[in-house]
């Protein structure tokens, strides 16, 4: 969902909006920089995913309110004694990294910040808006969020045709109307 790493670790149990009467959770209420608050249309496999993690939650976890706290080293008996409190940063990404490697990114790219990266980028790829993404991510800036742009060529080269077409239509109105006025008269 294109979260910070922090805003992540900080999420607690009440961040999730209620179930809504059709079953659907649709909102997650982040806490970003600046102690900025933004809520977060949560997509349905992100949900699915979250409801899997409560039903699945340690019992040692059930008095902690983060969503992601940390488990610690489970014992043999799969309990987790040391569970609870935040995640920190090195932690998140020590689970993160191995799952990039396996989905086949280079070790230099496989740290949690490249996700948010790639939310970003995917998200303007797939026909965002640049405003929407920005509300999305939390950025104070629009200079921020164009980082998140990257132009192909192939798009580069539709942009261009699908503003000769325009051109073109718009000329064609104008000649239309020329002859209109002229035919009156």
């Amino acid at each position: 969902m294109g979260l910070r790493s922090e805003e992540a670790r900080s999420l607690l149990l009440t961040s999730i909006a209620a179930k809504r009467s059709d079953g659907l959770r649709p909102w997650l209420t982040v806490v970003g920089k600046g102690d900025k608050v933004r809520r977060l249309p949560i997509p349905t496999d992100v949900d699915e995913a979250l409801l899997r993690w409560e039903r699945e939650r340690p019992p040692e976890l059930a008095d902690d309110p983060l969503l992601f706290p940390r488990l610690g080293r489970p014992r043999r008996d799969n309990a987790f004694p040391d569970a609870g409190g935040k995640l920190s940063g090195q932690v998140l990404s020590d689970i993160v990294k191995p799952i990039m490697l396996a989905a086949g990114v280079t070790a230099e790219f496989a740290h949690p910040h490249v996700l948010r990266h790639t939310y970003g980028s995917l998200f303007m790829r797939n026909g965002g808006e640049l405003s929407k993404l920005q509300a999305l991510m939390g950025h104070a800036s629009s200079e921020t969020t164009s980082l998140y742009v990257h132009h192909t060529r192939a798009g580069l080269v539709a942009a261009v045709r699908a503003n000769e077409t325009s051109r073109t239509l718009l000329e064609a109105n104008v000649d239309r109307r020329r002859r209109r006025v002229h035919h009156t008269l």
